[in-house]
């Protein structure tokens, strides 16, 4: 009788247990799926209030865009490193402003601290400095161009290529220096030390 109840006892517990994960990874699953809806459970989580940064971002309305600079700085606390949230921030900051604003300029630094080289952040960061080049700082726009040299030096084709994506002119010349110059301190004796 007692090894009947142990086992009986055994069997609810395993299946509480697999009731819990199935409902905790289903929230997750939902949450991630589905960002714009409130959950309890991933409020916490940064990569749930990126996904909510990011939808909110894409709508047009003013108010989606405080409540994504809302879900980002909330992402932030979790997570201060994360680079591709400060980013968000000047992104946001900057649409929202209709222009490069103080608070856009101190998310793009930070995105820098978190990761100055990040190859994960590395295009979008460029284009956004690049495209907004005559309103740069001349600290931004030293990072920027650090951050292209030395990826010129690994991705030459695609960091030309980058060049010519440029829409802003002061910005499109710019990259192509810096693309030029880093080819040239890696091959100095080769066609490519020539700026064209």
């Amino acid at each position: 009788m007692a090894e009947r109840q142990a086992g009986r006892a055994r069997r609810l517990i395993i299946g509480a247990f697999a009731l819990g994960v199935l409902g905790l990874s289903g929230g997750l699953v939902l949450a991630l799926a589905a960002p714009q809806i409130p959950s309890p459970l991933a409020s916490s989580m940064i990569s749930v209030r990126e996904a909510r940064s990011d939808a909110l971002a894409h709508a047009l309305a003013p108010a989606d865009l405080d409540r994504a600079l809302t879900e980002a700085h909330a992402a932030l606390k979790l997570s201060p490193a994360a680079a591709t949230v400060w980013l968000r921030v000047a992104d946001l900051e900057t649409r929202k402003a209709g222009g490069l604003t103080p608070a856009a300029l101190e998310a793009l630094e930070r995105s820098y601290e978190a990761a100055p080289l990040g190859p994960d952040v590395t295009l979008w960061r460029l284009t956004f400095l690049f495209e907004r080049w005559r309103d740069l700082p001349a600290p931004l726009r030293q990072k920027a161009i650090a951050e292209l040299s030395a990826r010129s030096k690994t991705r030459a084709r695609s960091s030309d290529d980058f060049a010519d994506t440029i829409q802003d002119p002061a910005g499109r010349l710019a990259a192509r220096m810096a693309v030029r110059i880093a080819l040239r301190e890696k091959h100095p004796n080769s066609a490519n030390s020539v700026i064209q």
